[in-house]
């Protein structure tokens, strides 16, 4: 069947991934991508335990300050809101107590088996070295946060989601990279996974419908003999025996000519990114300060800060206050970060300079060591390079001799020159890789280990490879003999 999909998402393109798979001729619409679409631009966690809608009746005692309070998580785009009004009353009639159990058991079971899905995808498609899986964490400033959301959490397990609920001291210990006392409590959902590179594992689910793949806006949809035609605005039009709008608010705007009204706006998310390298990361996994409603999430070679939700038309433009917010809350908590990493440094520094004047001394014995026997090897590496040398000088004892000979003698000089460099480069790696690890121990323990691996690694490479040569010119020799009495 040829199917169209019209979207550029997660959703559009699984979907178009497994309908290819089945056999399905598959052609993908949308637009070019743009950079900080809803598939990359948000916190990268795979949210198995967001079983609670967002609208629930807490949150409908709460809307009036959360809507007219400048720094709520939740916000309203003033000149959409007329025309969100009808969205809006049904949001609010979700928010009653019936229908956001019902709401959160649908939600419950969508979830389920997410995030076995999504290790088996990033399998598929070589994207599994982006996943982490290390949990996530909502933290709470006060104890009366905690107690707070502890009805919320209840609902949660109730429904098979696993909670650890952690103190001050125990969200310390997990991180420590955390301002003391920042934090009241936190809970932790074990097992979450969460992606480094959002954008990087959506380029890979859609490398393999690059052929298939128009980029253009469908403006148009309708009936076409048994099947479908879309319209494009580079003015082409796609005809299809199947369409599959996975295109985000959007997909209403198509639907609606057809006579389909779907309630559908945007939640539009917004977030920003702190450069940081790898080893400075400050969180080892998500962290969301709940009272400000965005995440942290540690990602490759940054820190991004997602969140706040602004409810929107799919026109409207981005309001430039939401991330003068959003960077204002996420300025503040990284600032206390900061300051701790700051604080941690200058002990580990200070740490670092007692290691090395304890153990500067072991480490000079031990390069001591490994020169002496590096020595020892070597020399019996030249005792095997004077032996393949010594059949050079056997070709000239005899024309007749070394003609037989030659080609042994030769193809053993190859072998003995690709083994010595190969052995070269082998060695360079592993002393770069030591000098490395040495200089990132931070204890005395960890110095003595890589010492301690370092001059195993060494004997047991120099001890090889004297013996590999030995070998090989042994075999040469004892091969160009039998080829010169032949």
């Amino acid at each position: 069947m040829q199917i169209a999909v019209v979207g550029a998402g997660i959703i559009a393109l699984t979907a178009a991934r497994r309908l290819a798979a089945g056999g399905h001729d598959v052609i993908a619409v949308a637009p070019v991508a743009e950079a900080h679409m809803a598939s990359t631009g948000n916190a990268g966690t795979v949210a198995a335990y967001a079983v609670d809608p967002v609208g629930t009746p807490e949150v409908l005692r709460a809307l009036p300050r959360l809507l007219l309070d400048a720094g709520s998580p939740l916000a309203i785009h003033r000149p959409s809101a007329l025309a969100l009004a009808p969205w809006l009353a049904r949001f609010l009639r979700q928010c009653l107590p019936v229908a956001a159990a019902r709401n959160r058991a649908v939600l419950a079971d969508l979830l389920t088996g997410v995030s076995d899905d999504w290790r088996a995808l990033a399998a598929e498609v070589g994207g599994t070295a982006l996943l982490r899986e290390r949990g996530a964490l909502y933290a709470y400033d006060t104890p009366e946060a905690v107690a707070q959301a502890r009805a919320s959490l209840d609902r949660r397990r109730a429904l098979g989601v696993p909670i650890e609920i952690l103190d001050a001291g125990a969200l310390q210990a997990l991180e420590p990279g955390l301002a003391p006392g920042r934090f009241a409590g936190a809970a932790l959902f074990p097992g979450t996974l969460w992606m480094t590179d959002p954008a990087t594992m959506l380029a890979r689910i859609a490398a393999p419908l690059a052929p298939h793949r128009h980029f253009a806006r469908v403006i148009g949809l309708a009936p076409r003999g048994a099947g479908w035609r879309l319209t494009l605005d580079t003015g082409e039009g796609v005809d299809a025996e199947a369409v599959v709008l996975a295109a985000g608010a959007w997909s209403a705007r198509l639907l609606r000519p057809l006579g389909h009204c779907i309630p559908l706006t945007t939640e539009r998310g917004y977030h920003l990114e702190f450069d940081l390298p790898d080893a400075a990361q400050p969180l080892s996994r998500p962290l969301c300060p709940t009272r400000h409603g965005f995440y942290f999430t540690p990602m490759d070679g940054r820190l991004r800060a997602a969140g706040t939700v602004e409810l929107g038309g799919v026109d409207a433009p981005p309001s430039g206050h939401r991330w003068a917010r959003l960077e204002s809350a996420a300025g503040k908590l990284k600032a206390h970060i900061d300051e701790t990493l700051s604080q941690a440094e200058a002990a580990t520094e200070k740490a670092s300079r007692a290691v090395s004047d304890a153990t500067a001394e072991r480490i000079r014995a031990a390069e001591a060591a490994v020169a002496k026997f590096q020595e020892q090897a070597e020399e019996r590496l030249r005792a095997a390079e004077a032996a393949t040398a010594n059949l050079a000088a056997a070709q000239q004892r005899g024309i007749q001799s070394a003609e037989r000979a030659g080609s042994t003698v030769m193809e053993g000089f190859a072998r003995a020159q690709k083994q010595i460099a190969d052995f070269v480069t082998e060695r360079l790696r592993h002393d770069i890789d030591a000098q490395t690890a040495l200089l990132r121990c931070r204890s005395l323990e960890d110095v003595h280990d890589v010492q301690q691996r370092f001059i195993k690694t060494a004997m047991d490479q120099y001890s090889a490879e004297a013996t590999r040569m030995v070998k090989l010119s042994g075999d040469v020799a004892s091969r160009a003999l039998e080829n010169a009495k032949g």
